[in-house]
């Protein structure tokens, strides 16, 4: 089994995180997940975890993306951005994982575990988000 340990959860974002854990693991045992149950369970993180940009900030990010060399693309710190909820959404459903355990200790450390049902499975830094949205630090992640 593949695991994300990490560290920095705070006390009172806990139980967020294993409400957050269980909703995910619900909607892909039923193949959907609910958008409008995740946006309840990560309350104000909706929108600040997220990138909500305005058309023109979508287009001058575009036009930023368009001049930059492809082969530079990935590396210009400027054309970084958060994830957009829905392409999250979709890449948490999409990810060929089954989500077996989070553990969460007192001390904000824990894992979450899971298998990969493929490899590549995808949605691995998507999986990463459940932990960093409540203040989690990625320790180790040992899939593949």
């Amino acid at each position: 089994m593949a695991k994300i340990t990490f560290s920095g959860i705070a006390k009172e974002d806990i139980s967020g995180l294993r409400d957050l854990f269980a909703c995910i693991q619900s909607g892909k045992d039923s193949g959907i997940i609910n958008q409008e149950l995740i946006k309840a369970v990560i309350r104000g993180r909706y929108q600040t975890h997220f990138w909500w940009p305005s058309e023109r900030e979508k287009a001058e990010w575009l036009d930023r993306w368009d001049a930059t060399p492809p082969e530079k693309r990935h590396d210009d710190p400027t054309l970084k951005i958060p994830w957009d909820f829905g392409s999250w959404i979709d890449a948490i459903e999409n990810a060929d994982i089954d989500n077996k355990d989070l553990v969460v200790n007192d001390n904000g450390t824990g894992k979450l575990i899971f298998d990969q049902l493929s490899h590549p499975s995808g949605g691995l830094e998507a999986t990463e988000q459940v932990i960093k949205m409540f203040g989690g630090v990625i320790e180790e992640n040992n899939a593949i």
